[in-house]
């Protein structure tokens, strides 16, 4: 599809994925003449394109636009192959594993449903999230376009795409200062130790759709589980998934499970150590198919009252270790049954140490 027939498409659909076939040499060009450029495609095929029939339609429709390309302009696409050898991971700085680890499991290898729902679906006033970055309706949607333009220069710049290559989660965390949520999450943007399933909950919370995607397996069953089975039985992600969600719950396109490992409100970094099995691939009840393709594991510091996340994460076949803190941050792990057998020596055990497990319908 050439330049011309994807803004044909665009202008057609409404449906900005079309952007993604926009030659990115031709990206500037199209950001400088962004309003008349739109305007003049929006009226080829004007039969099949969406009617604007007054003056304030077409001005909410060219700043939609404007917006978009406001998030791709860093680099196209964000959807499609990546290479695997070329990632590039941010560096831990004050504690920023969990924050690192959990952006790596969900932007590292590109993904069509989050890219839909956190970078291209159109952040409104009017649709409200989950967690709001402000009472004021105008202020908490300026927030959050900024953390979302963040997040996406992460992604480009993990995938080896962007020509500004984000070293660590600095700007992040300063666009997070303005986004207090809950109290609980009002520490972010600073320097502490902080849990990878919280900070994920409200992530995915700020975006409308993304309101359904985190399961979470309470600490209570985990624990009741663990007094069950001990040290020397697991179980599965599947027996979870399908003993406790009724399985017409199972229609989406991509979750991720939460596995809240700690019971001990006087002790953050006492985790239950019961082994669950990552399954690689999860058949829900009604049939539905999900393919594992990250996961993100805590490890103790046993020198200090401390702790460290780290991630894996698929690509191609092949699955690869990401450690923020690491003189080799990126490690090739090899195929699944190597990951199984836990990696290479300084990877944490997925099985006994797993706290995230992202899975995508195939």
């Amino acid at each position: 599809m050439d330049n011309d027939q994807a803004l044909i498409k665009f202008s057609e659909t409404n449906n900005p994925i079309y952007l993604y076939d926009v030659a990115p040499e031709s990206i500037n060009i199209l950001l400088e003449n962004a309003p008349t450029a739109i305007a003049k495609y929006k009226n080829v095929n004007r039969s099949k394109a969406v009617k604007i029939n007054n003056r304030k339609k077409e001005e909410i429709y060219l700043q939609r636009s404007l917006d978009i390309m406001d998030i791709l302009s860093e680099s196209i696409p964000i959807v499609g192959s990546v290479n695997c050898g070329n990632f590039n991971p941010l560096d831990n700085i004050k504690n920023s594993c969990y924050l690192d680890s959990v952006s790596m499991a969900l932007f590292a290898v590109p993904n069509d449903y989050i890219t839909n729902a956190m970078f291209l679906t159109e952040l409104t006033a009017t649709k409200k999230p989950v967690y709001m970055c402000s009472d004021n309706k105008n202020d908490d949607l300026k927030y959050r376009k900024s953390v979302q333009k963040e997040l996406a220069k992460i992604a480009l710049s993990f995938q080896g795409k962007s020509t500004l290559s984000v070293q660590n989660c600095t700007n992040l965390r300063s666009a997070l200062e303005k986004c207090p949520g809950f109290k609980k999450h009002a520490k972010y943007h600073k320097g502490y130790q902080e849990d990878a399933g919280e900070y994920l909950e409200y992530i995915l919370n700020m975006f409308p759709h993304m309101n359904n995607v985190l399961l979470t397996i309470q600490s209570q069953l985990v624990e009741d589980l663990y007094k069950q089975l001990g040290n020397d039985q697991f179980v599965t992600i599947g027996y979870l998934l399908n003993t406790i969600y009724k399985k017409n719950e199972f229609t989406m396109d991509y979750f991720v499970v939460d596995i809240r490992r700690n019971n001990d409100p006087s002790n953050s970094f006492n985790l239950i150590p019961l082994r669950i099995f990552p399954t690689e691939r999860f058949t829900a009840d009604n049939g539905n198919i999900y393919n594992l393709t990250a996961i993100v594991a805590w490890t103790k510091n046993n020198k200090e009252n401390s702790g460290h996340y780290t991630a894996y994460i698929k690509c191609g076949l092949a699955w690869f270790h990401y450690d923020d803190d690491a003189n080799m941050k990126i490690r090739k792990i090899g195929e699944y049954n190597t990951l199984l057998a836990g990696g290479h020596e300084n990877s944490p055990n997925i099985i006994s140490n797993s706290t995230i497990f992202f899975y995508k319908k195939l």
